[in-house]
C-alpha cells in the first residue's frame, strides 16, 4: 500500500523521492519501491526517515485510526 502521508510529509519538507533516498543512505530505486508500497521500509529505515522529516515515526508508518467504538482510557 502506498504511503500518502510520507509523500505528503517528503513533499512538504522540499524532498523529492531521490534525494531523501540519498539522505536517508538508500538507492533513489529502492526508495520509491517502499514508498509505493511495493516493498517495506525496516524499521531502521523508518527511523531514520522520520528522523529527516521530524516526525514520530509511528505518525508516518502507523495507521493511528481507531476502530468505531473504540476510546481511549480517560475518556
Amino acid at each position: 500500500m502506498k504511503n500518502e502521508k510520507l509523500k505528503r510529509l517528503r513533499l512538504r519538507n522540499g524532498f523529492t523521492q531521490e534525494s531523501l533516498a540519498n539522505k536517508a543512505n538508500m538507492k533513489p530505486s529502492t526508495y520509491v519501491k517502499k514508498e509505493n508500497g511495493i516493498t517495506k521500509f525496516t524499521v531502521e529505515e523508518a527511523f531514520i526517515i522520520s528522523q529527516i522529516l521530524g516526525c514520530r515515526i509511528e505518525d508516518i508508518f502507523l495507521n493511528t485510526k481507531q476502530p468505531n467504538g473504540y476510546k481511549k482510557e480517560g475518556n
